[in-house]
């Protein structure tokens, strides 16, 4: 009964859907042009990855169901610029930093790793940490990231924690630390001009203390 009575508001890449939109680019930012409710508009934004995408959409079917102007939500959406570690992008003097470092889980991770690897540039490192609460699924959810990665083309992988520790792989870029100290040090010592890199772990991890 209560479905019947509430008004369903549906968003997406489908032109029939109240709010429609057009990913244009993903890396390193998010492009992209929209129409909601009789008006449209574009923008660029600070953020990154096809899946903060549908996020953006979110938010500007929300705005538009509100009445919100158009250059409005283009501005709101083009300067906000994340910085608790979640989609963080962080430039340094000979290299690009992608920071998700907020949490991470299965699907999260297997998206964030996915979404990297299409990146244009030539020299990518992916430095994962691990993903914590899974139960008895876990050793098999940290085999599956770590074979995604080997199948991609990343200069280096490398994993952190003691669940990734116990994946097995014959891969010799991939490298295993214990603990996000370790891997940092790793990090630190190694010369990183021109690379992007792609920083994900679960909250309890700490992988932004890699960079700090």
């Amino acid at each position: 009964e209560l479905a019947k009575n509430n008004k369903c508001i549906n968003y997406g890449s489908s032109q029939d859907f109240y709010c429609f939109g057009e990913l244009l680019e993903s890396h390193p930012s998010i492009k992209a042009k929209w129409n909601c409710k009789g008006a449209s508009g574009k923008f660029s934004s600070l953020l990154y990855g096809d899946y903060n995408f549908y996020n953006m959409l979110a938010a500007i079917t929300i705005g538009r169901y509100f009445d919100v102007e158009s250059k409005d939500i283009d501005d709101a959406i083009a300067t906000y610029e994340s910085d608790i570690n979640r989609s963080q992008k962080i430039e340094k003097a000979s290299y690009t930093i992608y920071l998700d470092a907020y949490n991470a889980n299965p699907s999260s991770m297997e998206v964030a790793i996915k979404n990297f690897s299409n990146n244009k540039s030539n020299k990518k490192l992916v430095l994962l940490g691990d993903m914590f609460e899974l139960g008895e699924d876990s050793l098999m959810e940290h085999q599956k990231i770590v074979d995604l990665c080997t199948d991609l083309k990343f200069d280096y992988i490398v994993v952190a924690g003691e669940h990734f520790m116990q994946c097995k792989t014959e891969d010799n870029r991939i490298s295993k630390f214990k603990t996000t100290e370790e891997a940092k040090k790793w990090f630190s010592e190694l010369e990183k001009k021109n690379y992007e890199v792609l920083i994900k772990g679960s909250r309890g991890m700490a992988m932004e203390n890699i960079i700090k």
